[in-house]
């Protein structure tokens, strides 16, 4: 399908770019952005050639890539700049899946497929990240930072609540309760060194060289069969989730299945 609001292509054997592509707006979310993302996460999990998910922001007039501001406050005070006319939502409309017009907000539907796609998904940060920009981000099995990136939340400075698409969860769940408190209370941002102390990012690279490390990453994980990716996927979650000794035991069953049916077997989603 055509995409309005973002930038979907292969970029590397077994590995897309989806490109957040709203630059004039710090590619801020709006709702059509949101379910074309929702769309292309679909897209990828559905191709048998992909296994691992590049997502970046554009850079903006002036050269500088941000991530995500979060969402289109014009939007949500419904003065979006410009209105789509009645063609144009047709032809949107006309790829998106049915499944993505959910009554939750579709970046939570784009967060949960990112969260439970078998694929591996890297988050590229540049600039600002920030709301729904750091939601998106969590959802990502990876994220690596630009030493120029500022990440924040700015759910209860700006709009007054806690976000809607699991960012209290997803960020307790990755740098704990009192990061996460201090980053929703405050609203101020952290730079990338912060970012990767507290374990919020795995990588720090200069702003020049982030997309192409992001790239090296996502080519090392695409080589490994989708079935293994998807158990390993699984036991991690396992362990974040269960008790240590069911999580083990959890671990061993996937390690079982996998030797069983050989790490090219029908697992996941068949993917060789």
């Amino acid at each position: 399908m055509s995409y309005r609001f973002l930038r979907y292509e292969q970029v590397a054997p077994g590995v897309v770019s989806v490109v957040l592509d709203r630059p004039r707006s710090l590619n801020a979310l709006n709702r059509g952005l949101q379910l074309e993302l929702v769309a292309a996460i679909e897209t990828a999990e559905a191709d048998p050639d992909v296994r691992a998910l590049v997502l970046s922001g554009a850079p903006g007039p002036d050269g500088r890539s941000h991530f995500s501001s979060g969402a289109d406050h014009k939007e949500l005070a419904g003065t979006s700049d410009t209105p789509p006319t009645r063609d144009e939502l047709a032809r949107g409309f006309a790829g998106i899946p049915r499944s993505a017009l959910p009554t939750e907000p579709p970046l939570l539907e784009a967060c949960t497929l990112l969260e439970n796609a078998d694929l591996v998904s890297i988050a590229v940060i540049d600039g600002v990240c920030t709301a729904g920009g750091l939601e998106l981000a969590l959802a990502c099995d990876l994220r690596i930072a630009a030493d120029t990136c500022r990440i924040s939340d700015l759910h209860l400075a700006n709009l007054g609540n806690i976000g809607g698409a699991g960012v209290s969860v997803r960020l307790a769940r990755t740098v704990g309760p009192a990061w996460t408190l201090q980053l929703m209370l405050s609203g101020e941002p952290i730079d990338a060194d912060t970012a990767m102390r507290i374990g919020l990012v795995n990588e720090v690279h200069p702003a020049s060289e982030l997309v192409a490390a992001g790239v090296r990453l996502a080519e090392l994980a695409a080589r490994h069969p989708a079935a293994v990716v998807a158990v390993l996927k699984g036991a991690v979650a396992a362990a974040a989730e269960l008790p240590s000794a069911v999580a083990v035991r959890y671990s061993l069953l996937g390690r079982a299945l996998l030797r069983r049916q050989g790490a090219y077997g029908d697992v996941g989603r068949g993917k060789p």
